[in-house]
């Protein structure tokens, strides 16, 4: 099978060039856990420049260890005036939110009436400040983070560094829950590629999750449940979120973007 290769271009926040070798050991990190699915045709890799943009963003979210060696621009190194709030209107941006990866996830928590925020990938943790009455600042920083309504007026959104647009979910991606064996078996099934139908997977209910067997290889990964749809596998980098209809599954998405269509 002949492949086309293009050139990757990868465009950095000013404030991004020092880190680059941070970044590039994250995308290959993930990059080859993406590979294991398919080595003989890429096709549950997400595209590579989409994904390494992805990792760029999200790995430079309120990273203040890094962020001590970088020279801020003029406009973040005004003071940020925090404004005195109350327990009550920071708990409406808490709760986990979902980065376009899948896999990544940032825990938005308050403690001692501050709004901290905790990326799950490292555990790093962070103090932000509030600009105004949806916007928030890494305090030694200056990234900013925008919490947006939906169409109900809830917040469910929050915007990182005016590019990233992250989901909040209703489900604790850190923990493994419990699902019924009806609940398993509608998922069971054999799963076609979208993007080419010569390629199938299988997925099966385990002891405590699923499985997904590669049919070209038999090749085989365990994934443990985090809500009824969404699941990770071991080192939770490597997403399944499936769809359903009436109770059934009618496609699983892999990663991103690719996805698989059940047989029926």
């Amino acid at each position: 099978m002949h492949h086309a290769y293009k050139t990757l271009v990868v465009h950095l926040h000013p404030a991004e060039p020092i880190l680059f070798q941070h970044y590039l050991t994250l995308f290959h990190t993930k990059y080859n856990m993406m590979k294991t699915m398919n080595t003989r045709k890429p096709a549950l890799a997400t595209n590579i420049k989409t994904f390494l943009g992805s990792i760029l963003l999200s790995s430079t979210i309120l990273s203040t260890n890094c962020l001590a060696k970088i020279p801020i621009q003029q406009a973040v190194n005004e003071e940020v005036a925090t404004l005195p709030v109350e327990v009550a209107q920071l708990e409406k941006f808490t709760g986990y939110y979902q980065l376009p990866t899948n896999s990544d996830f940032i825990l938005f928590e308050v403690k001692d009436n501050i709004l901290f925020a905790k990326k799950l990938w490292d555990n790093k943790k962070y103090h932000l400040s509030q600009v105004n009455e949806s916007t928030f600042e890494a305090k030694d920083g200056g990234y900013k983070v925008e919490f947006i309504k939906d169409n109900s007026g809830h917040y469910a959104y929050a915007k990182i560094l005016g590019k990233i647009m992250s989901v909040k979910v209703n489900f604790n991606p850190e923990k493994i829950t419990q699902l019924s064996t009806e609940q398993f078996k509608q998922l069971e099934g054999t799963y076609i590629s979208k993007g080419d139908n010569n390629f199938t997977i299988n997925i099966r209910a385990s002891n405590n999750g699923v499985i997904l067997k590669q049919l070209w290889d038999d090749k085989e990964i365990e994934f443990t449940p985090r809500s009824e749809t969404f699941f990770l596998n071991q080192d939770r980098t490597f997403p399944l979120t499936f769809s359903l209809n009436n109770k059934e599954a009618v496609q699983v998405t892999c990663f991103e973007n690719e996805v698989w269509i059940k047989e029926k």
